[in-house]
């Protein structure tokens, strides 16, 4: 990954009622995409009472991508390499706690490759303590 990463417009903010997103910078992160062309999903889930994951894989197949869930392990969506331990084929997005999140329902999003993290949208790099979820955006056979 060697694009132009965006940084989050919105840091989360419950005084103000204002919602991160995390979560479209990392779907623009591995579409290669500005933040600005990605919905902010977990907004709109939010004031819609929608679903993030049902709301992002409409809007990925539209464009030809599909959004898979995998397990929190790296062996679960792995490939092998010749004489190296497997790893993941492409970014991966996990989501769990930081060490900003004041409960455990508190998730942040980072982009992770190879088991490495390699991008986190929020300012302070911190990453994640621990993944939760995990996910990989697919481009669609036609």
């Amino acid at each position: 990954m060697n694009w132009d990463l965006p940084k989050q417009k919105f840091l989360r903010d419950d005084a103000a009622g204002v919602v991160g997103d995390c979560w479209r910078c990392c779907i623009a992160a591995v579409l290669q995409l500005p933040a600005e062309d990605v919905p902010h999903f977990v907004k709109e889930a939010k004031d819609d009472g929608g679903s993030v994951d049902a709301d992002t894989h409409r809007w990925l197949h539209k464009r030809g991508y599909m959004l898979a869930k995998i397990g929190t392990t790296y062996e679960s969506f792995c490939h092998v390499r010749w004489g190296a331990d497997p790893a993941p084929m492409f970014p991966l997005i996990e989501c769990g706690p930081t060490i900003r999140s004041k409960l455990p329902v508190d998730q942040h999003a980072v982009v992770t490759m190879e088991g490495r993290l390699v991008y986190d949208p929020h300012p302070s790099n911190a990453g994640l303590l621990a993944c939760v979820s995990r996910y990989a955006i697919i481009k669609q056979f036609s």
